[in-house]
């Protein structure tokens, strides 16, 4: 790993304090700061960030960029919202994302964001000769998966396949060229609360250790 340097921290849970998946999240990042004081964070709470819609001049200015043609003035003011939200994610050394799951998926501000930074030339690029998997341009980064769920989509319990959330977010990361993807997810937090502190107990150990291993091994590269 190279050194860590910056971190994004992305957030998509409205609830806040009351946030299974924000609650990890804040506590590894500590973990992290603690062992690397240095370490910048920039945090993306995406309720509170004002993401730019994907219509009008904006997707005007994507296709005239796909076809080699020079933006007008307006097109080229819009399409700088895209690459400034770029460039947060293309700066950090790791990205974070804390999120819940909704009706089987990722909230719609967190689509929007994938939407905003998926972009041909940016953070992919298309490739006839390669799969999916090999487009990607954001390479040499890692991503921590921080995700909650009232229920669960657990590997062994049947219902695997109503995961849209965290096979969802690894196919996107390593879409953009993400590869080195760790996901702990935090479960049944709204059908067997009785249990819920063992568990959450669980993946907040997962992330200190995974805190710990980053740190060093980003260290161990700067001493390199």
């Amino acid at each position: 790993m190279k050194p860590l340097n910056k971190i994004v921290y992305i957030e998509a849970s409205p609830r806040k304090e009351r946030s299974h998946s924000i609650a990890l999240a804040t506590q590894f990042l500590k973990d992290i700061q603690t062992a690397n004081p240095d370490v910048e964070i920039d945090r993306m709470d995406l309720w509170a960030t004002d993401l730019p819609a994907f219509n009008g001049a904006l997707i005007d200015a994507k296709y005239a960029l796909l076809n080699g043609e020079d933006p007008t003035s307006d097109q080229a003011r819009a399409w700088k919202s895209v690459t400034q939200v770029i460039d947060r994610i293309a700066d950090a050394d790791l990205i974070v994302i804390s999120t819940p799951m909704w009706n089987f998926g990722v909230p719609y501000v967190l689509k929007h964001l994938i939407d905003i930074i998926a972009q041909p030339g940016y953070t992919y690029q298309p490739r006839a000769d390669a799969p999916y998997e090999n487009w990607g341009l954001l390479s040499g980064k890692s991503a921590v998966v921080i995700t909650a769920r009232g229920g669960t989509v657990a590997p062994g319990t049947g219902v695997e396949d109503w995961d849209f959330q965290a096979r969802y977010l690894d196919y996107a990361l390593k879409f953009i060229g993400i590869r080195d993807v760790t996901q702990v997810a935090v479960e049944l937090t709204a059908v067997d609360k009785e249990h819920l502190p063992d568990r959450q107990a669980a993946a907040a150990q997962t992330l200190s250790q995974l805190a710990k291993q980053l740190t060093k091994a980003a260290a161990a590269s700067v001493a390199a």
